[in-house]
């Protein structure tokens, strides 16, 4: 078994049995709306640095839109 814990296992709260532990962060995770499915795919994220005060940026709303396109039709 790998000491690098990822994903639901990894900084748990120790409460003396792991299981609870992971059963306790689902319960909060599914309180959010979130589903079985949802926990079990990989967690993407998007940064915008778009500015209406720096002109250089002025491209990023539509990489974002076409990233966050591409991402959503991947699964």
């Amino acid at each position: 078994m790998s000491k690098n814990k990822t994903g639901m296992k990894k900084n748990l709260t120790n409460y003396g049995d792991t299981g609870f532990s992971i059963f306790l962060r689902k319960a909060f995770i599914k309180g959010l709306g979130y589903s079985d499915d949802m926990l079990d795919k990989k967690i993407i994220g998007i940064t915008n640095t778009f500015s209406d005060y720096n002109p250089c940026h002025g491209n990023v709303p539509d990489l974002i839109k076409s990233a966050k396109a591409g991402i959503l039709a991947n699964g």
